[in-house]
């Protein structure tokens, strides 16, 4: 019961990311994940030693990870920026060592199905939202300039985009582990799907067709299940509303395929949309294909002034990002490049070791965690959701699995 009610305050906790801490202005889920992470080490006392014999491998890759970035943060032009994220940053690898504490993750339902619902909660804030994009309790949790209005209970639409495509993945696999019933699976994969594409994400679009694809070489769908959601996903694609598209034209239907032939119309909705801000004209293009570009090029032109210690963690975000956009917070859209700039070299092979010490391949064969991990980091090559505490304990969570299912097969 302790383990389930822990998991269970992690994932609500990931949740509260918008309101911030008195003075720091940090996001509330860092304390919550600290104080859960101390909770779990005082009830797991009598069993560290143990735990950290049996995982002391991973632990010592994950320790050296660290001291490079601490060596990166002293080598920074801008240390206090590094210093600040690594702390920040730091309690997403507790969320991780507090999975990895329960026992059996992988073959316990419970695990599973809570995540399952999490999910399912997550998409019914998504509706609330879309039907009502104006509630006064939504600014609590939505960022002032987030566009479309479907994504308050996450940072942004990109990032529930994906998770709404991770989820329907998982729903399907889920139901073929007979660990959901087959009502659960067609009353919440429709659901998934259609906020899947009022989220006008093309990175969930791609992560939704890479997963079904997945599912049908892992031979967990035929190709008429293929075929049928495929064919109703773009139904949604092509019928139904960007959500917040009746607040800035209610009698005239908007649909998200519009913004990706004629990325003008974005620029229109969402300036009429957002907070009115300061006049300034961002150095970047108007599509998001071109700003990922843009982007890209200035993260290797900052790593090619700084090769080995990199410019230190968060600084990009603060301080080139910034130039480019009209707020903080915008990384290089590429886990490896991102790294890459922020940690120099050593920091990313220090960071691909250690994913190969964290998922090895006979894993992947597991759909159940394989599948999933795969559209995690996939989503991370035109994006780089480290600020989306949500898509970060869930990626967490499938490494937690994965590293305890290694430990089991190592056993056998």
């Amino acid at each position: 019961m302790f383990h389930q009610l822990l998991f269970a305050f992690i994932l609500a906790a990931s949740l509260l990311s918008r309101p911030k801490l008195l003075y720091l202005n940090w996001g509330t889920h860092y304390l919550l994940i600290a104080i859960a992470g101390g909770i779990a080490l005082f009830y797991h006392r009598q069993q560290l030693k143990k735990v950290v014999f049996q995982y002391r491998y991973l632990i010592g890759w994950i320790s050296l990870f660290y001291g490079w970035i601490l060596l990166s943060t002293l080598a920074s032009d801008f240390s206090q920026i590094a210093l600040k994220y690594s702390l920040k940053y730091s309690t997403y690898p507790i969320a991780f060592g507090i999975f990895l504490l329960i026992p059996n993750l992988a073959y316990q339902k419970f695990y599973h199905r809570t995540l399952f619902r999490f999910l399912v909660f997550i998409s019914g804030w998504g509706i609330v939202e879309y039907l009502s994009p104006n509630l006064a309790f939504l600014d609590i949790l939505r960022y002032p300039n987030a566009y479309p209005r479907i994504s308050a209970i996450v940072q942004g639409a990109n990032q529930l985009g994906v998770l709404m495509a991770i989820g329907a993945v998982f729903a399907i696999i889920l139901y073929r582990k007979h660990l959901i019933s087959q009502a659960e699976m067609c009353l919440t994969v429709p659901i998934f799907i259609g906020l899947n594409t009022l989220s006008a994400s093309r990175n969930g679009w791609l992560i939704f067709i890479l997963g079904l694809v997945l599912l049908w070489l892992y031979k967990l769908i035929r190709l008429k299940g293929f075929l049928i959601l495929i064919s109703l996903w773009s139904f949604f694609l092509v019928f139904f509303p960007v959500s917040s598209a009746r607040i800035v034209a209610p009698n005239h239907p908007v649909f998200p395929l519009l913004y990706t032939i004629s990325p003008s119309v974005e620029i229109h909705h969402k300036s009429l949309v957002s907070p009115p801000k300061k006049e300034r004209k961002p150095d970047i293009a108007a599509t998001s294909d071109q700003a990922r570009v843009v982007l890209w090029k200035d993260a290797l032109q900052a790593f090619s002034q700084k090769p080995l210690t990199g410019i230190g963690v968060g600084v990009f975000a603060e301080h080139i990002g910034w130039k480019h956009t009209e707020r903080s917070g915008f990384h290089a859209h590429n886990i490896f490049l991102s790294v890459l700039v922020e940690l120099g070299i050593p920091g990313l092979l220090l960071s691909i070791v250690l994913l190969f010490n964290l998922i090895p391949f006979s894993v992947l064969k597991q759909e159940l965690i394989g599948i999933p991990l795969i559209l995690i980091f996939a989503s991370q090559q035109f994006d780089f959701f480290i600020n989306d505490s949500t898509f970060v304990v869930l990626c967490t969570y499938f490494l937690a699995n994965a590293v305890q299912q290694k430990e089991l097969n190592r056993e056998y």
